[in-house]
């Protein structure tokens, strides 16, 4: 082997350790990255949990069975926690709408409360179907729940009272007022 020939074969080796070295930062880069994303998400993730949490209160009583009673006692002010639940789940909705929260972690977290509030019949009707097409979010994530627990066969609570055919003209005007707002 000549001297030349050495050294382009030295050269050619020191090339493919280059791209070998590159190829190896690449991949750790990137897996650092999936890293910070997946505990940035988890962060995000815990924040909305405590939030959800701040309405336990409001969710606690509403599987009850004499809560139209408690609910027909409650004060403005007590009542208006419903509401700040609800622009919660809108909020979520839109959360979900953005890409950032997945679907399955959406019902995961909040899928159960969230049915026992929207499918409750007192709620229904002294709340969310007395506004005038108030909440288009919520009825979409409604729609969008409950048909992924549908292909699932999970578990709707108050399914007997489903929101989608306590009033089917006012369920599906909410639906095309939200897919205005998209």
């Amino acid at each position: 082997m000549t001297p030349l020939e050495f050294w382009t074969a030295l050269s050619a080796i020191g090339i493919c350790l280059s791209a070998l070295a590159t190829t190896f930062t690449l991949f750790f880069i990137a897996r650092q990255l999936r890293a910070a994303h997946r505990a940035t998400q988890g962060t995000f993730i815990n924040e909305l949990d405590k939030e959800l949490a701040q309405f336990a209160n409001v969710l606690n009583g509403t599987h009850e069975p004499d809560f139209a009673n408690t609910f027909a006692n409650l004060s403005n002010v007590e009542r208006a926690s419903y509401y700040r639940c609800f622009d919660y789940f809108e909020r979520v909705k839109t959360l979900l709408d953005s890409g950032v929260i997945d679907l399955h972690v959406v019902d995961r977290m909040i899928g159960y409360p969230f049915f026992l509030m929207v499918n409750n019949s007192t709620l229904q009707d002294n709340i969310i179907l007395s506004t005038d097409l108030r909440f288009p979010q919520l009825y979409a994530l409604h729609a969008q729940l409950k048909a992924r627990r549908i292909a699932r066969h999970s578990f709707i609570p108050n399914l007997q009272t489903d929101l989608a055919v306590r009033n089917v003209k006012h369920y599906q005007a909410c639906l095309a007022v939200y897919r205005r707002l998209l």
